[in-house]
């Protein structure tokens, strides 16, 4: 008996649940909870888009950043101008004349500026750019300024630095180690000085 009242539980909780999915399918034309289809609003899947002030970083400032970085590094060496360079000159053969000689770059030009004394009063002396050493110089050479000296044998003077005459010489080319500037006067050498590496 107990047992025939459990089947019969069982049997109306199952029909009771088929009434419920019966009645939950609807009808056509018809949505849940008796909503018409057309009175549904229509659903479309929506992408939030993240608030752009909540990035970590801008990619486009980033890049501009790293572009400007690298016209930095450029730049010093572009800017950086080369330093004046002083070169010693030294008596030659007891001449008894020396002096200094001032090398500076002007926007690819070099201009020097002398100072030699022990000439003697009123005479003229050439100064010269030659490749080479003091003890083995270049017959070649490039002319740079006369100088004349005064009472007291001292003479200054100043010019540019020109290949044949008229063509600029850098100071990069000057400093390489391997050029001299000579003071000279009736073909005979008075002093000289070789012009420091840079």
């Amino acid at each position: 008996m107990e047992k025939t009242r459990h089947y019969a539980r069982i049997a109306f909780a199952t029909v009771f649940a088929l009434a419920l999915i019966v009645s939950a399918i609807r009808a056509p034309g018809v949505g849940r909870f008796g909503i018409s289809y057309a009175d549904e609003p229509d659903f479309a899947p929506t992408v939030e888009i993240a608030d752009d002030s909540e990035a970590p970083f801008d990619i486009a400032d980033e890049t501009t950043e790293s572009v400007a970085d690298e016209d930095n590094m450029a730049q010093p060496d572009e800017a950086v101008a080369q330093q004046p360079v002083t070169v010693q000159l030294d008596p030659v053969a007891e001449s008894g004349v020396s002096g200094t000689a001032n090398l500076t770059a002007q926007d690819g030009a070099t201009e020097a500026s002398l100072e030699v004394t022990g000439l003697t009063p009123g005479s003229t002396a050439q100064s010269s750019l030659h490749a080479g050493t003091c003890d083995q110089a270049s017959a070649s050479f490039t002319a740079i300024t006369e100088l004349t000296a005064g009472d007291n044998g001292v003479a200054t003077a100043s010019g540019p630095v020109l290949f044949r005459g008229s063509d600029d010489v850098a100071l990069t080319t000057m400093t390489d180690g391997d050029h001299i500037i000579a003071i000279s006067s009736a073909g005979q050498l008075l002093a000289c000085g070789s012009i420091p590496q840079s």
